[in-house]
């Protein structure tokens, strides 16, 4: 990618988020500020196998959560889907 194509690219990018990143980041920041509270600081002195090993957990948390929200979203599309063609066929 060229400097000029990554550049339309990113304004483009960028455009279509509008204020999300902002909100990420601000989301983010309340995330960390509330488990420094819990936790205080001890993240910062865990070795990077720990903070790896954490990591994975938390993908795996999340690949399980999609994975029940992918179900339940096919499951309200078959179900719309069998009304729609209920309508149709009276």
């Amino acid at each position: 990618m060229t400097d000029m194509e990554y550049k339309k690219h990113f304004k483009s990018f960028s455009e279509a988020m509008g204020n999300r990143f902002k909100e990420f980041i601000d989301t983010m920041d309340k995330r960390m500020a509330k488990g420094y509270e819990e936790y205080g600081d001890g993240s910062f002195k865990l070795p990077p196998d720990e903070l790896l090993r954490e990591v994975e957990e938390e993908v795996l948390d999340i690949c399980g959560w999609s994975l029940i929200l992918y179900t339940r979203i096919k499951n309200i599309r078959n179900k719309i889907g069998s009304i729609d063609v209920e309508k149709k066929e009276k």
